[in-house]
């Protein structure tokens, strides 16, 4: 009985590593293996400026990293794998900054994500089960890559009830005398497990991802923001950028 609990966990934690790697097919197999219940959405990277948002009045999907589209390279990933009462769940990206001549009007971009859960139904197994990790490629500048820190906002939980996690995603770089350098890629990952709270008579409960990119020269400098995320209890996820700001968003939501 031991042994049998012990794989399951193994392959439960197998799962989860193939997941935040961005390997979904190997991930799926282990999913189907192990009869856990598995969910994948992913939006492709595309060249279109569908869903971006300003309020300069000048945005182009030239701006720094590519928006998520229907078509095209990169992606940004929601995947959850379920086992009896307990989930991972996985907020992926792979990021392409467009093609030359670049268009980069800022001096550095401000990305976040978030992880957010319906409180009645789901809650963190613990922070020590909090994985997150940034990668950035400037094959341009000859750095083949570089690991950079994925930061969790405020140490810990955040949102009304404390049912979500806020990150900072570094994707940028800077040069010995300061200047930025543009990155060509940005790839990296933040999950979590979570618990749910009235197994087994459960009901289904709301999970929400949130990918937030944000670029503009000056308008960024002091914006903080855990300050300007709001999450209601139920896992719906908001984020308010300051005026002036250039962004675009991948938001998802799954219910188990």
């Amino acid at each position: 009985m031991t042994s049998s609990v012990t794989a399951a966990s193994d392959s439960f934690n197998k799962f989860a590593e193939l997941s935040r790697n961005g390997n979904f097919e190997e991930a799926e197999k282990v999913a189907k293996e192990n009869d856990f219940e598995y969910h994948l959405n992913t939006v492709r990277a595309g060249h279109n400026e569908n869903g971006l948002k300003s309020t300069s009045g000048s945005v182009s999907a030239q701006h720094y990293y590519k928006k998520p589209s229907s078509t095209g390279s990169g992606e940004v990933s929601l995947i959850t794998g379920k086992d009896g009462r307990e989930m991972w769940v996985t907020l992926y990206w792979d990021l392409y900054y467009n093609t030359s001549p670049y268009d980069f009007d800022g001096q550095m971009p401000k990305d976040a994500c978030v992880i957010a859960w319906e409180d009645s139904q789901w809650g963190l197994v613990g922070l020590d089960t909090v994985i997150s990790w940034s990668e950035v490629y400037a094959a341009a500048d000859k750095i083949e890559s570089k690991k950079l820190p994925v930061e969790m906002q405020g140490g810990g939980l955040i949102g009304e009830q404390n049912n979500a996690l806020g990150f900072t995603v570094i994707d940028w770089l800077k040069d010995r005398s300061g200047d930025i350098l543009l990155t060509d890629r940005c790839e990296g990952a933040v999950q979590a497990k979570l618990r749910k709270q009235n197994y087994p008579e459960r009901q289904p409960g709301r999970i929400e991802t949130l990918y937030e990119h944000t670029w503009s020269i000056g308008s960024l400098a002091g914006w903080n923001f855990l300050e300007n995320v709001s999450i209601s209890p139920t896992g719906t996820v908001s984020v308010s950028v300051p005026i002036g700001a250039d962004s675009w968003e991948e938001q998802d939501d799954y219910s188990a």
